[in-house]
Formats: C-alpha cells, structure tokens, sequence
C-alpha cells in the first residue's frame, strides 16, 4: 500500500476540521503522565515480605438474577495458541480472565493474585513464592499447588514456546524446587532484579508465565490444551471458533471477587473500522479503538470512550542495527555517516503533530526507547528530537544522499497488536514525511504480527527494513535486556549492549537507575530509533453495558472480570 505525502497532509488538514469535536475532553487527560511505574514497590531489602495491599479484582456491583453476557472485538487473537506457557503475548490477550498469574499489576504497585506474598535472599538469587491456598482449577481439574508452578515454569522452556519468558529462563534459572505445597523457591545463575521478576517470572506485563494445571495438560495432552485451557481464573473457557470467538463463561468457584457478567464472548475483528461500525451498529457492545476514532464514538448517543493508562511506546525502528551489519543499509552502523541518516530520518518526522492527530492528545512524548516519562531511569534533559525539516535534508545531503538521490527504496513494516492500534496510521504518515522532506521513495506493507512479522523476526535475527512496534511497557532495562540484548529491536551496537547489560545486572533500584541512564544516553546521542508517544489503551463502549471498567495497565489485559454496567 503506498499513500504520496500530498495524501498525508490532506488527511492531517481534515483532521484540524474535526479536532472541535473533542472540545468534550478534559484537556488534562492530554498530558497525564503514566499511571504504571517502571519500579514495583516492593522493598530490594534481604528476605522482605511483599504483602498485599488489596485484592486483585476490583469491587463491581452485585450481579443480576438473570443472566447477563456482553460481547467484545479484539483486533487479534494472535495465534489462537491457548496454552499461556507456551503461548504469546496476544495468544493469551483472549483468555488472560481464564488464566492468572502470581502476581499482577494494578495501578502503580504488585499485588499478589495466586501468590500471597515473596521473599528473596541478600544476593537476589533465590526467591520464595508463598501461594494462595484452596484456589481450584476449573473444571474439577483439582487444586493449584506448588507443583503446577514448577511444571508452568518448565513448560515455558519447551522448545518453540512463544512465551516472551523463554529465553530468559532457558538462560539464567538455575532449579525451580517444591518445597512443600504452597511454598516454591526459583533459584537465578545469577542476581535478578525486582522488575524482571515481575517482568518475567510472575508478573503480567504482558501476561507470561500465567499458572497452567500439570494434572490437566499431562492427562488430556498438549494439543488438547491449547484448545481447551483450564486456569484458576474469574472466567471458564467454554469453546472458540478459530479466526471467529471466543466463549467465557462465569466461574461459580472463583476465589476473588465475583465479576459482574455470567458469559463473555469475544469477537475477531482485526479491521478498526469494522469494530467502530460493529459497535455502532450494537453488534458489540466495547472494542478497542484508535486514538482518530473518539470523535466517532461520542458522536453517537448511547455510546462513549473508556480511557486507560499510557501502557506501550510507538516508535519507529531500524532494523539489524549490529556492528557485524554495518554498511548493509545506510542507516546501520557507528561512523558518522550512518549517524547522519539516522538524525536525518528522525528530523524529517514531526512528533508532535503525530501525537497531536494520529493520537488525538491521547499519548506522552518520548524521548528514549521505553524510558517513560515518570520513569526513574528518564533524565529531563531529554527531549523529543525536534522536528526540522531542512537540516535533516542537509544532514542526508552530507552523507551522501542529496535530496534522495542513491537512497534505497523503504518499505516499512507496520502491524496492530491487541489495545494498540496506531502503528499503521503512525507508518503513513513517516511515510509522508520522508517522501516530502527527504526525497526518499518509501512504502507501507501492513502484515500480521502473530502470524508473519514475529515468526520472521525471531526467525532472522532481526528485521531488514525500518517497521514500528508498539511496545508494551515494562521496567525499560528489562525490555532493553531483550530488545538490545537478545534481539536487535532498537539496536545491537556492541557499545550499547554494553551498557545495557551492566544496568541488567544490577539489582539496587539507585544503580540501577544510574547505569539505564547511561545506556539511554547513548541511544538518544545515536538516534539509534526515532521514539514517537506513549499510547493509551482506549476502548469504545455501550454505556448502557458499560460504564465501570478498571482496565488493567498492560497492553495484553482487557480487565473483562471488571466490567459492569
């Protein structure tokens, strides 16, 4: 698909002819900074407790004597994989109600979910898990103890598991030990830090590690449970049909609070403007939305918006930034010229006119890859490269490429993944940008990313082209430790993976901070990406079916256990 820059500013100008239509919106929602923290709050200090704070499940009013059901669009589903160890991210996005974790993240702060609590040693190398006891598997298949963590543990290593907690534990765990039925100890090759405990171990950004039954999957078999998962969650898995729905239903023996509705299903539709059109039609009754859809949703009585948290980071990325590549692409590469393309391309893109129409307020800037705004590890002398068209032309003339001429065509990838939608409208308009500014011929290919970008990626080692990726947020070392260490997402430059895995390696929140500062300094120096906005989950809603919704702040979670009319 190719849309000429002449396209892009028409459709920005009709953009300014709709912008009153959000005059409704509190004009401090357009600058709120991230609800989620980097930092969980848990105490680094020897063989602390982490105590709850409150129940996971937020209050709902009490349910109906008539069953009650709604139904909601998803863009993706992933790979329909439904067996969480082994599965993606936007594998488990349609059961993460059936399916639960130790912990999970509401609000700025862990709070035990099938983990009452946990403690570590003085080196962070050994953490104890103290389960919850009585919580039962659905479907009579018995009660989850501390052998079913160990057996989610190890399923997670299995070859070809997709789960984004694979490589971390193939890499660093060194035994997982049952020490009696609520009690297991995870022991690390080295120190872990807090963050990717929750990042990778037992946390829910996004969904890994979400506690499966070993009793279940051993008896009926592997192929079985991926179509048919058993968890401990709000919410039963009753049937799918592939590339169609999903059917929850209520479950009678959930050890949390009761949520408000008795059946869920969840409908695939990957096209926003379908979903937009299914809402409106009231064949759905909410669906997640692109930040340029609002006006279409308060514009219709009987329907309106449900804003979430800041939870993933639009960029625009350079692929196969290594030292072995450099020379293969004009962007690739420590020398000055490669330097000079990569300022280049980020000058020629205004930020925040994207911000400001492709997300409509509804995103934070950005300066560094993952380096949230409220983050410890930002420094407020970063600033969003500035938007300067003319030295971004002389800097791609200084390096060889004057007014486009010699430059290789660029097809950029671009895809949606689940609560983030903005990817392809953001790839457009760079699109737009660099054909005007720069001269550059430049295309769009939209593809799948469950399905063919991530297969190809992971695949290859990295990807030939420039795409986006909406990033899901989390501690911004721990995404580094995969996205610089193991992959090549932002970069693979041997400079930087140094400084990376120094701040990896450190567990003390302060020396933590200290060296991810120094990494993100040397990204931001290099233009190693061009880091657009901090994007917010959205959800267009019947506010008759829907008006109390705690959405989590996590990308992959839609909160469905906390919805109510």
């Amino acid at each position: 698909m190719r849309i000429s820059s002449r396209l892009v500013i028409t459709v920005l100008a009709i953009l300014l002819l709709v912008m009153p239509l959000l005059a409704a919106c509190d004009d401090d929602d357009e600058t709120a900074p991230p609800t989620a923290t980097d930092e969980p709050t848990a105490t680094t200090e020897p063989t602390a407790t982490a105590e709850p704070t409150a129940e996971p499940s937020p209050a709902t009013p009490p349910p109906p004597a008539e069953p009650t059901e709604i139904t909601l669009g998803l863009a993706s589903f992933g790979n329909e994989v439904w067996l969480a160890p082994l599965a993606g991210a936007t594998d488990n996005a349609a059961i993460e109600s059936v399916v639960e974790t130790l912990f999970f993240l509401d609000g700025d702060t862990y709070t035990p979910r099938l983990a009452e609590s946990m403690e570590w040693n003085e080196d962070n190398t050994v953490y104890t898990f103290h389960l919850r006891q009585g919580v039962q598997f659905h479907d009579d298949w018995g009660e989850f103890t501390a052998e079913d963590v160990k057996y989610t543990m190890e399923l997670a290593q299995q070859e070809g598991s997709q789960s984004t907690a694979s490589g971390f534990f193939v890499d660093n765990l060194a035994s997982i030990d049952v020490v009696d039925d609520y009690t297991v100890t995870v022991t690390f090759n080295s120190a872990t830090s807090i963050p990717t405990i929750m990042g990778r171990v037992c946390g829910n950004t996004p969904p890994v590690n979400a506690i499966v039954s070993k009793n279940h999957i051993e008896t009926v078999g592997q192929d079985e449970a991926m179509r048919h998962p058993i968890g401990t969650g709000p919410y039963t898995f009753v049937d799918s049909k592939m590339g169609v729905s999903v059917t929850l239903e209520k479950n009678p023996d959930y050890w949390g609070d009761e949520p408000y509705y008795d059946n869920v299903m969840l409908k695939l539709l990957p096209d926003d403007i379908t979903r937009v059109a299914a809402l409106q039609a009231g064949e759905i009754d909410a669906t997640e939305i692109s930040p340029i859809q609002v006006p279409e949703i308060e514009g219709v009585a009987g329907l309106g918006v449900i804003e979430g948290g800041v939870v993933y980071d639009e960029s625009v990325l350079f692929g196969m930034q290594t030292d072995e590549n450099a020379g293969l692409l004009p962007w690739i590469g420590t020398d000055d010229n490669a330097l000079k393309v990569r300022k280049a391309l980020a000058l020629a893109i205004d930020k925040q006119e994207i911000i400001d129409f492709i997300f409509f307020g509804y995103g934070a800037p950005m300066s560094v890859w993952n380096f949230w705004p409220d983050s410890a590890y930002n420094d407020p002398s970063w600033t969003q490269y500035p938007f300067d068209p003319e030295q971004a032309a002389a800097l791609l003339a200084e390096a060889g490429y004057p007014d486009g001429d010699g430059f290789p065509s660029i097809t950029i990838t671009t895809f949606t993944q689940a609560g983030r939608p903005t990817s392809p409208d953001v790839a457009q308009v760079v699109m737009g940008y660099w054909e005007e500014h720069l001269g550059i011929d430049v295309s769009v290919e939209v593809t799948d990313y469950a399905g063919t970008f991530k297969p190809s990626f992971f695949g290859s080692g990295g990807w030939e082209g420039v795409y986006t990726w909406p990033f899901s947020r989390r501690d911004a070392i721990e995404n580094w430790g995969f996205g610089v260490l193991q992959f090549p997402v932002m970069a693979g430059y041997s400079e930087l993976k140094a400084l990376t895995a120094t701040a990896n390696g450190l567990v003390d929140p302060a020396a933590r901070a200290e060296a991810a500062m120094a990494a993100g300094q040397w990204a931001y120096d290099n233009y190693v990406c061009v880091p657009i906005a901090g994007g917010k989950l959205l959800y267009g809603v019947d506010t008759e079916k829907v008006s109390t919704w705690v959405i989590p702040p996590a990308p992959y979670f839609i909160g469905v256990y906390s919805i109510a009319p």
